[in-house]
């Protein structure tokens, strides 16, 4: 630091040290993402083999009264992990694909398709859902990842809505120069934004444990509106 004629005092710090440390960072986040997409592929096969395994059990009446609760739990179990690692697939197989061709869309009608594939999760949670698409009705782009990014969306809404309040879902969009938006909100458990606007699309980030989850819904709507030019 030095002072000027005109009493101004100038600060300079080395950043090589914290340069270093975040460029570490990113490579260490960048290992840990091959292991995981790694472990997905490597994974799928046998799962599959050990849910057809303990089909076969089941269906063939192998298993002795006092250790059915056992067996039923293992299936449980067996389950959730196939569902994480078919995910972490679909990431794969997202992050390896070639973009997809642009279509004109209607957001009304890309959004009543997710909303009909929902229909059993919404009407078990008495969730309401509002959407107005007047202010920007149509889109240019490519229909898996509009469809992908509503349901994920409209889903984690669901999932974390408050269980004594009646839910809601508000979705718009807005047409602005520098492109389009969509805005969904809802009132339910929220998030904590101060200590994690960095993390929360990060993959197998989960900000609430309590609930059945894996963490990697939002990490596919992030990469899904990133790659294509948006954020």
């Amino acid at each position: 630091a030095f002072m000027t004629g005109e009493g101004l005092a100038i600060v300079t710090r080395d950043i090589t040290e914290l340069k270093k440390a975040e460029q570490q960072l990113l490579k260490t986040n960048k290992r840990l993402e091959e292991l995981a997409y790694l472990a997905a592929h490597d994974m799928k096969a046998p799962l599959t083999n050990l849910q057809s395994l303990v089909q076969f059990i089941e269906e063939s009446d192998g298993i002795k009264k006092e250790c059915q609760g056992l067996f039923d739990k293992m299936g449980t179990s067996i389950g959730i992990m196939s569902n994480t690692i078919y995910t972490l697939n679909d990431v794969i197989a997202i992050q390896e694909s070639h973009l997809p061709n642009n279509e004109y869309l209607n957001f009304r009608a890309e959004f009543n398709t997710v909303k009909t594939s929902l229909a059993t999760q919404i009407k078990e949670s008495k969730i309401k859902i509002r959407a107005d698409f007047s202010k920007a009705p149509d889109i240019y782009y490519p229909q898996l990842y509009l469809q992908s990014i509503l349901q994920n969306l409209i889903s984690n809404s669901i999932k974390y809505r408050q269980p004594d309040k009646m839910s809601l879902i508000e979705i718009k969009t807005l047409e602005k120069e520098e492109g389009y938006y969509l805005i969904i909100k809802d009132n339910g458990l929220g998030m904590d934004l101060d200590n994690s606007t960095d993390t929360i699309f990060r993959l197998f980030k989960r900000m609430h444990t309590h609930i059945e989850g894996n963490g990697v819904g939002l990490y596919i709507v992030n990469s899904l509106v990133e790659s294509h030019g948006g954020n």
